[in-house]
């Protein structure tokens, strides 16, 4: 059976401390410092994805349009679309976000015999 050696290192400390006691002195460990907590990274409030609409344009009959609408500052956007006040009166050729914008576009044509309001819509959120 092999005996097991702790090495000078420890036989050293193990001594001075047996020393120091003897001679009437107590042994204390010290702790390691402690390290500062982490400061904790700035929380924002969520907000839940949301609509955003543009005020709204009157399109006559038999016209095009083009429409855009654009989210808060410090939200992003997450899809769109749009509507009019009359149903069934639009053809609706492009409904998509901008490259390279916050903002979504939504354009088309007045397919009816009277004018309508169209207004663009974007859902937008906080990343």
């Amino acid at each position: 059976m092999k005996r097991r050696s702790w090495g000078r290192g420890a036989a050293a400390t193990v001594g001075v401390a047996a020393l120091f006691l003897t001679i009437g002195g107590s042994v204390t460990a010290a702790a390691p410092p402690e390290a500062a907590p982490a400061p904790h990274p700035q929380r924002v409030a969520a907000v839940a994805p949301h609509p955003v609409w543009d005020t709204g344009i009157d399109i006559p009959p038999n016209t095009t349009f083009g429409t855009i609408v654009a989210c808060p500052a410090g939200e992003v956007i997450s899809g769109g679309g749009g509507r009019a006040d009359v149903p069934y009166s639009l053809s609706v050729s492009d409904s998509y976000q901008e490259e390279g914008a916050n903002s979504w576009v939504w354009a088309g044509k007045n397919v009816s015999s009277r004018t309508v309001k169209v207004k663009a819509l974007a859902i937008c959120t906080r990343p």
